[in-house]
């Protein structure tokens, strides 16, 4: 099953379950999901968040999500209450422990980021999402040998091989060794062409999305452009989180990237 028709038979269920019980804070939530991530559509996200926790305020789920819709439409303080509130919700949830390093990552706490994943891996160190952020949190601090280790290590997995991909040849391009960034760049675009492209949050490797990163350690605006709109275009996972990704703020003043914000609706028209 594609992506695509992954998330609309989901959406699909989602509808059914509401037309059934229009109580069911998990419905609200899981279609609240899917339009802030797959349909762009922000406004009707925000109205199902809101259901959902209005249903049942103890749902750590719908907490988490809505932390990262409202970090991604320019709330960060508020995303990072709602994901605290989440975690306080399920404390020993890995993926709420995760998820509050990733929110904290993506309004730019980068030291209280670290120290969370930090955490998270403490209570599992194989946590594969966690490993992947504390590395990106490394790459913003430029403690750049701590997140090539890192993401080598990762990538010598062969279960996590692909994973880290996109973030060890975005780091070789910061880091000046472009060779290695241009090589494992090719076999990215190589995995695009095949069509063998992901779009789960967790497993971005040939996802257009991932791919502008590399091109953005390249300092190749254009390509960066150009596989942000392929992303746009395949509804690639992530595409939400274009306007709070530290790794795009250069691309902050072009106006092709303002357009594509409004195209996913983080900006107004």
């Amino acid at each position: 099953m594609t992506h695509r028709e992954a998330m609309l038979k989901a959406k699909e269920n989602a509808l059914k379950a509401i037309e059934l019980d229009d109580t069911l804070a998990e419905a609200h939530t899981t279609l609240a999901f899917i339009k802030e991530n797959f349909d762009y559509d922000p406004q009707g996200a925000e109205l199902d968040f809101k259901r959902a926790i209005e249903l049942n305020p103890k749902y750590p789920i719908a907490h988490q999500f809505y932390a990262g819709y409202l970090v991604q439409t320019g709330h960060a303080e508020d995303g990072l209450a709602e994901s605290k509130r989440a975690l306080e919700l399920d404390p020993y949830s890995l993926a709420l422990n995760w998820y509050l390093g990733h929110t904290l990552y993506m309004t730019r706490h980068y030291d209280e980021a670290l120290a969370q994943l930090q955490k998270t891996l403490q209570m599992q160190p194989d946590y594969l999402l966690a490993r992947v952020a504390l590395g990106k949190v490394y790459v913003q601090l430029k403690r750049y040998d701590e997140a090539l280790a890192l993401f080598r290590q990762i990538a010598s997995s062969p279960n996590e091989q692909a994973q880290a991909m996109t973030n060890l040849a975005y780091a070789y391009a910061l880091t000046g060794q472009r060779a290695e960034a241009q090589k494992m760049l090719d076999e990215l675009r190589e995995m695009y062409t095949r069509g063998e492209i992901s779009n789960r949050h967790n497993d971005g490797n040939a996802n257009g999305y991932f791919i502008a990163q590399v091109y953005v350690g390249l300092a190749d605006k254009e390509q960066a452009l150009a596989w942000l709109n392929k992303a746009f275009d395949d509804h690639a996972f992530y595409m939400f989180f274009l306007r709070v990704d530290p790794v795009f703020d250069d691309l902050h003043s072009d106006p092709r990237f303002q357009d594509l914000l409004r195209r996913v609706g983080l900006l107004q028209s």
